[in-house]
């Protein structure tokens, strides 16, 4: 069973890098990348490294960001 999760990301271009941010219950979570392809990419295993952690069940999880 998956749980989805929706979170708004921002995406910019600073000093020759792409960068994605996003918050998780409070928790400000950064992907970086030299496309905005690659930052998205960097940022979900940031966020699912995360809630993989916090979590104590072994539900499989759907990220849509």
């Amino acid at each position: 069973m998956s749980r989805p999760i929706k979170l708004p990301y921002t995406l910019d271009f600073d000093d020759g890098v792409w960068c994605a941010e996003a918050e998780l219950r409070g928790l400000r979570v950064v992907g970086e990348g030299p496309t905005p392809k690659a930052a998205y990419g960097d940022l979900k295993e940031a966020i699912l490294a995360i809630l993989r952690k916090r979590r104590s069940s072994n539900q499989n999880i759907e990220l849509t960001i």
